[in-house]
């Protein structure tokens, strides 16, 4: 049996294919499933991204240490990544400021990447917003 040395072309046919999967699939793949951490604003703060499948939805569970004299909301949006281009709002719902443990359910509309805007619903937005965030 004669064995056929692959080509300087066919190589990078190969190599092309391996950089789309690691450039497009395994960020996707290892994105977290949920977000847990703090947050601290004055107007409005970007959670860090995750992945999320079609038709699924996260909770986002807000436990406030601090918050502006007043019952206000902290509004949260869900925002999937379009790449290159930025990214585009998918749903939105809202929070108490000032209570303990309130949850909203934001819901995705394909796969894909995504992240959570907190708001305040104050303005001007210069009161300040503190606590725990948990998305899952």
């Amino acid at each position: 049996m004669k064995l056929k040395r692959v080509g300087g072309y066919e190589k990078k046919i190969v190599s092309s294919i391996i950089a789309v999967m690691i450039v497009f699939v395994l960020p996707i793949s290892a994105l977290a499933a949920s977000v847990n951490g703090s947050y601290d604003f004055k107007g409005g703060l970007y959670t860090r991204s995750f992945g999320m499948g079609a038709g699924s939805s996260v909770r986002v569970t807000t436990t406030p240490t601090k918050w502006p004299t007043g019952k206000f909301h902290i509004t949260l949006t869900l925002q999937q990544s379009l790449g290159y281009i930025g990214w585009a709002k998918t749903d939105a719902s809202w929070n108490y400021s000032h209570v303990k443990d309130t949850s909203a359910s934001l819901y995705a509309k394909g796969r894909g990447v995504y992240r959570a805007y907190m708001k305040s619903s104050i303005l001007p937005n210069n009161q300040p917003f503190k606590g725990k965030v948990l998305i899952d």
